[in-house]
Order: C-alpha cells, then structure tokens, then sequence
C-alpha cells in the first residue's frame, strides 16, 4: 500500500469534516507530527498528523485507547487469517479492514523463490498457502465488519473467502493535470515529441 495514496485518503476526510491520524507502526517511539505538502502551484496546502507508536500489541492498543476512534481503518493482507495483530480485536469502536496488497498464487510465488531467495518470498507464499475461508473467519472472530480493495479482483477474492461486506474503493487523485509539466528529463533522454513507457516499481526485489 503506498504511503502516498494513506496520506491522500487521510487529507480527503479531514475536507469532509473528519478528525483524522495516522498512526505509524516503527521500531522507535517518536513525537507527533504533521505532514504537510503545497498543491498546485501552493494553491492548497494540507497537513496531515502522523502520529508514532511502537510496533507492539501493548503500544498500539495503549495510543488508540488514548485516541479513542469512533472508526479505525486497518491494512490487512490474506496471511493474516493465520495470525492477525492481537490488539485488533481488543480495539472496541467500528473497524474497517483495506487490502493493502494484491492476489497471489503459488506459480509466483515459488518463481520469486527461485529467483530473489525465500527471504523475500516467504510473505507471498504464505499470502498463497493461507485459507481464503480461514482468512473470513478469522475477520469475523476480530470484528472486522468491512473490508475495501482497491481493485475488483482483491474485493472478489475477499467475497469469495465467504466475507461478503466487502467493495471497492479505486484510489482517487489529486488535480495532477493542473500542475506545470517538468520536461527536463524528457529532453535529457531524447524524448521530447515521442512515445515512450514509464515504469516505476517498489524498491523491492519483487
């Protein structure tokens, strides 16, 4: 899951009237903070708070008791129907799972093996072992009442598991056709007037 599309969905529902944190999971507990961008041309500018907490059951379920949610969005993956976070379930205000990753099946996961090691594989293989109906149950027993994908073909999965309350939410976007064209790589490349493909992948081995 990106950290940019969070951030977006964060500014979005503080527009809509919503009191909105992030909370973010790190190995050292730091102080509070706003994150702030300038939009087009610094026609707008947001401020998201970001708040961090240690990545325990005890440190997380202590902040969020302290900032008593009436509504929690949690990033899930299908591995988590074996061992989900023990403070999920102890959380008591309504809780919305998002699918932060995607669909994987066994083929790739036993060529990413082969090729990057199963270091890095391990989390796609369990993500292609694990039961989608354990998977419902589990989100049911940690009362999960609804999950969003991102795309049609993780919400299906996510119905098919047998957990029905799911949809599909695609991630919006910024006004980004407002904002002035950098061209300078463009001309570095000779690309200037052509057709060309950009790619740009997660700095993983995947």
């Amino acid at each position: 899951m990106p950290w940019r599309t969070i951030l977006e969905v964060a500014k979005v529902m503080q527009e809509a009237g919503h009191k909105v944190a992030i909370l973010n999971a790190c190995n050292k507990e730091e102080d509070v903070f706003d994150y702030g961008w300038a939009g087009i041309g610094g026609l707008y500018k947001e401020t998201v708070q970001i708040r961090s907490v240690l990545k325990t059951d005890e440190a997380v379920l202590t902040k969020l008791n302290e900032l008593s949610p009436q509504s929690l969005y949690i990033p899930l993956t299908f591995r988590e129907g074996i061992k989900p976070a023990k403070w999920i379930e102890n959380v008591q205000c309504k809780k919305i799972g998002y699918m932060a990753g995607g669909v994987y099946d066994l083929k790739s996961a036993w060529l990413l093996i082969q090729t990057a090691g199963l270091a890095v594989a391990k989390p796609y293989l369990l993500e292609a072992l694990t039961s989608y109906r354990l998977f419902a149950h589990t989100m049911k027993q940690i009362g999960i009442s609804k999950i969003i994908g991102l795309t049609d073909t993780t919400t299906n999965s996510v119905k098919r598991s047998g957990f029905i309350n799911a949809l599909t939410i695609y991630p919006g976007k910024d006004p980004f056709d407002a904002i002035p064209a950098e061209v300078d790589i463009i001309k570095k490349y000779g690309l200037l007037g052509k057709k060309w493909f950009l790619f740009s992948g997660a700095p993983a081995p995947t």
